[in-house]
């Protein structure tokens, strides 16, 4: 076989099926492509879509069409040639599916973003012997020794490894097409371009023998009760989730004698009881790094936190890393890229982000997003507090593409999001436009004191995707009746679609253990507007979260 000649030249003769589906899960997921470049592309869709209307499919993340007629292929079996989609006759092309794989010639690079379900496992079933075009039913990665083949007419099933070298049933490798090189090729052989399957890709896949079956595991099965977000809301058990809640910052490390010696562990109780039962919050933002504590005791801290806000009904925005030093919630070692002078505290500089991360941040994440990425009182991940590369924003970008794809790797159902609004990042609108098109799940703001220039709602609304107020107060040192300028403030930006509002510096404790606000924050300890400031975030809960 030719491999690097013209595809629907070479391989006219390869032949195709569909595979068997599994049943899928009721949660909803939005999957984006990979950029796919110009010219001819070997691709798969990697869920089922909930609309499968091929037109449905093949759509930008802004929502606008990508060019299939005439552009897109599948290979009919029975005929023994391509379909093409022709938008003035689409019935003979059918439905897009997974497990199947097309052609898709782009006249300009494009990537493809639809609604789709998720899957429990797909069974792709090779009836005779030849050449079948497949894909991947996974967003991310699946590592070919994890595959599993049965010869039905045999009853027997072995991984694919032994299907291959052991039995004889498959080829020896499969191939998938890189638009700027040609064919390349994946296995187990030390000479193969890769070891595993990639979204997104269709590979050819021979069968040296009748009635197999193709098994692809399916591990990351959506967790009950996990808040989704799409179509500009946040969804819980299928309904709309509003919430109000607050920053408990260092929440994770209370009671361990470190970051606040003066915290005890019964203070998670204490915080979220109060949240919970006298705010009428949903939601809780807390740090999870520390300077103090290796990667593994980090998680573990977590997974005391998780318990206690689990006792409460209670969902926990984590965030990785603060911009600045002065709160010591970083990962140990990254000390040193606190260099840039701020007012009273440094902050991350640009090293960090063109490559520092990769060193303890991002191994830290790694882990967390690994331990707890079946954990449903995680409402999401959060790259870091505030965080920006105030040297270039072209490096914080790709940094935090970066992250968000591995993240994503691992983690394929919980939302991700910056932490940081699109002002304070510096981002332009286009690059704000772009970055969050393409990846994460909601936008922040900080708002503090009334203030309108973290203003991300209007964005958000063109992207179709939530936003949410991620700190909010008023200074007591100017505002006399806070309660009453946070009523008004919560209503203005529920008002302008903000589909949550935390609080910052939420202590409940009746002694000051260091993780309340001087100036921000509501506690028993530092102010005495706590009775007022609970009726009004109580009123706004209950209203929230009515059906």
């Amino acid at each position: 076989m030719a491999l690097r000649s013209h595809p629907l030249i070479a391989l006219a003769a390869l032949l195709w099926v569909s595979g068997a589906l599994a049943a899928t899960a009721a949660n909803a997921l939005v999957v984006t492509s990979p950029p796919l470049p110009v010219g001819w592309n070997l691709i798969s869709v990697p869920l089922d879509p909930i609309d499968a209307d091929p037109p449905a499919v093949f759509k930008d993340p802004s929502g606008d069409p990508i060019p299939i007629s005439g552009n897109l292929y599948r290979y009919d079996h029975d005929a023994g040639g391509y379909v093409a989609y022709r938008s003035f006759d689409p019935s003979p092309f059918g439905t897009a599916k997974r497990g199947e794989g097309y052609w898709l010639h782009l006249g300009a690079p494009a990537r493809i973003c639809y609604d789709a379900h998720p899957i429990s496992r797909l069974e792709l079933h090779l009836a005779t012997a030849g050449w079948y075009l497949i894909g991947t039913p996974k967003n991310s990665t699946v590592a070919l020794q994890d595959i599993e083949v049965t010869n039905e007419a045999q009853a027997r099933t072995v991984g694919l490894y032994d299907a291959i070298y052991a039995e004889g049933w498959l080829g020896g490798k499969l191939f998938w097409f890189d638009s700027a090189n040609g064919y390349a090729t994946c296995g187990f052989d030390a000479w193969a371009d890769a070891d595993h399957l990639e979204p997104w890709r269709g590979y050819w896949v021979c069968a040296q023998a009748a009635d197999l079956c193709l098994m692809v595991p399916f591990d990351e099965v959506p967790p009950t009760g996990l808040i989704t977000a799409y179509d500009g809301q946040f969804w819980l058990d299928g309904q709309p989730f509003r919430f109000v809640g607050a920053n408990i910052r260092g929440m994770a490390h209370y009671g361990e004698g470190d970051l606040l010696p003066f915290s005890q562990s019964g203070d998670r109780q204490v915080n979220c009881a109060a949240l919970r039962n006298e705010m009428q919050g949903r939601v809780a933002r807390i740090f999870v790094a520390s300077k103090l504590a290796s990667t593994v005791e980090i998680g573990d801290r977590l997974r005391d936190t998780i318990a206690v806000a689990e006792a409460y009904d209670i969902y926990l925005l984590v965030c990785f890393t603060d911009m600045y030093n002065a709160s010591q919630m970083h990962p140990m070692g990254d000390e040193v890229y606190y260099t840039v002078p701020g007012p009273g505290y440094a902050m991350l500089n640009h090293e960090f982000w063109s490559s520092g991360h990769t060193v303890n941040y991002l191994p830290l994440v790694r882990y967390l997003v690994n331990r707890f990425k079946d954990e449903p009182r995680i409402f999401a991940w959060e790259l870091g507090n505030e965080i920006r590369d105030l040297s270039s924003t072209a490096t914080f970008i790709t940094s935090c593409q970066t992250i968000h794809d591995e993240i994503r790797a691992i983690d394929p159902w919980h939302m991700i999001t910056v932490g940081v609004s699109r002002s304070m990042a510096g981002f332009s609108y286009s690059q704000a436009v772009d970055l969050y098109n393409d990846r994460f799940d909601f936008l922040v703001g900080h708002p503090y004191n009334g203030e309108d220039w973290e203003d991300d709602t209007g964005l958000a609304a063109s992207l179709g995707k939530p936003f949410m107020v991620g700190e909010a107060g008023f200074n007591s040192d100017f505002y006399s009746d806070r309660p009453s300028q946070t009523d008004a403030d919560i209503a203005k930006w529920i008002g302008r679609g903000a589909r949550g509002y935390l609080q910052w510096g939420f202590m409940a404790t009746s002694y000051d253990i260091g993780d309340g606000d001087w100036y921000f924050g509501v506690d028993h300890a530092l102010h005495d507007d706590w009775i007022p400031y609970m009726q009004v975030y109580s009123y706004w809960g209950n209203l929230l979260s009515a059906p």
